[in-house]
């Protein structure tokens, strides 16, 4: 959790000092989009590597994710009542 803060703050002070706030601010709502495929590339990176694990227990798999739509599900509930 420390290292994305870190980095986050670099990047924009290395921004800053290239190219000034007006471009940091032009920039700004790219950051987003960047950082979700940042995500999707480590998660698939990760799957990626235990792959034959996953495969070999899936049911537990099945179980944590059905767990996980259960809680989601009531996460979701709640905050709409």
């Amino acid at each position: 959790m420390i290292t994305p803060l870190i980095l986050g703050i670099l990047t924009r002070e290395i921004i800053e000092k290239k190219h000034g706030i007006k471009k940091f601010i032009e920039l700004k709502p790219y950051f987003s989009t960047i950082t979700l495929t940042g995500l999707y590339i480590l998660l698939y990176l990760i799957f990626a590597s235990k792959a034959k694990l996953v495969i070999a227990q899936y049911g537990y798999i099945i179980t944590i994710t059905h767990s996980y739509i259960i809680l989601w599900n009531n996460n979701l509930h709640a905050h709409n009542t």
